[in-house]
């Protein structure tokens, strides 16, 4: 019983908590905090690729090595996808509602 709760309390920071974060960052009313996070998930994918390519446990070829590191690239960017979906959710949201405030202090006029 006590490792099904360490699995899902570990469950919940490495997934959750950052993508509450990416949420909570990017309805900013500024862009740039909302992009912190997918900067830094695809800096880490590609530091990830190019030094799982090449340090490899088994001698490959070059065509293996560059087949891997792609791998390894589109793998470690999903996270990144999923920043950014947020984030540009969270900003259309943002838009609309600012449009919508506009349109309320003009009916008001």
């Amino acid at each position: 019983m006590k490792y099904v709760i360490w699995q899902l309390l570990s469950f919940a920071v490495v997934f959750a908590v950052p993508v509450g974060l990416q949420a909570f960052l990017s309805c900013r009313r500024s862009k740039w905090p909302g992009r912190v996070l997918p900067i830094l998930s695809a800096g880490l994918s590609v530091i990830i690729a190019v030094t799982g390519s090449v340090h490899s446990a088994f001698p490959m070829t070059a065509d293996r090595t560059v087949m891997t590191a792609c791998w390894l690239l589109v793998l470690w960017n999903i996270p990144t996808a999923v920043y950014l979906l947020i984030y540009f959710l969270c900003r259309r949201q943002g838009r609309r509602k600012r449009e919508l405030e506009k349109m309320n202090v003009q009916d008001l006029e």
